[in-house]
């Protein structure tokens, strides 16, 4: 029984010289569009950027296992629920953590506003949306100077207002919608900034060391049966023959012993 508590006892002491592993957590309050907002955080761009920014390609062989290695320090994950994004990484210190959650951030929202043709869209959409609302207000100023002329029939001059005061609520809100698209997501759109982890999540010393003793207890177990099934097919001829055959073959197997 002292074997598999050695074991676990090295491997605790093993785990101590493993680096540990801080992890910083932002939410984004992304909406509808949580899922393409999601993507746009996973795009090649923002991980060569972060690659860049924080030499990551010196610790892989190449780019591709660059970008591999990243992913398993930036996750992004959408909550269709809560209509947010959460975005998770991960360092060996909770600054270099939570600095890394920032600048994932950033390139985030960047890769968040419209470019090209996309940006000319939504510009001259708005340009036009602006003009409605100035033309809707000029006439919104007109039914208002009818209303100071003397026994001028009201009723349809308060249609009048009614129609036009929902019009201008309307086109207001498209104003406000494609500004926003245009200005793309910032911090203001954040429901949590990147916190300072103050625990580490890994490694988990004491299930290591756990998982340690409880597997070299089994396989002490497992050659305490084997070997007791060896010494009782050797007192029979017959199941030691056949017992020989399994290790031979297994041995074959290996490649340990040239067939006959």
């Amino acid at each position: 029984m002292l074997g598999p508590l050695v074991c676990g006892l090295l491997t605790l002491g093993y785990s101590y010289t493993i680096e540990p592993t801080f992890e910083s957590t932002a939410i984004i309050r992304a909406g509808q569009q949580g899922q393409q907002v999601a993507a746009l955080f996973q795009t090649i761009e923002v991980a060569d950027a972060l690659i860049a920014e924080y030499g990551l390609l010196k610790e892989s062989s190449d780019l591709d296992s660059a970008r591999n290695a990243l992913k398993k320090r930036l996750k992004v994950t959408f909550n269709a629920k809560e209509s947010s994004v959460s975005l998770i990484t991960s360092a060996a210190s909770p600054e270099l953590a939570q600095k890394m959650a920032r600048s994932a951030l950033n390139l985030g929202f960047l890769a968040t506003q419209p470019k090209g043709k996309e940006k000319s869209r939504f510009e001259d959409q708005l340009k036009s949306l602006q003009k409605q609302a100035e033309n809707l207000d000029m006439a919104f100023a007109g039914l208002a100077e009818k209303m100071a002329i003397p026994k001028i029939s009201l009723e349809p001059l308060s249609r009048g207002f009614g129609e036009i005061s929902r019009s201008i609520a309307e086109i207001r809100t498209q104003i406000i919608g494609v500004e926003v698209a245009l200005e793309g997501l910032n911090d203001s759109s954040l429901i949590q900034a990147p916190n300072l982890p103050t625990q580490k999540v890994a490694p988990k010393k004491g299930m290591i060391a756990l998982i340690a003793t409880l597997a070299s207890g089994f396989a002490l177990l497992l050659f305490v049966f084997v070997r007791k099934a060896i010494q009782n097919a050797q007192k029979d001829p017959l199941s030691a023959e056949k017992m020989h055959a399994i290790l031979r073959a297994f041995m074959r197997s290996l490649g340990l012993q040239r067939k006959a």
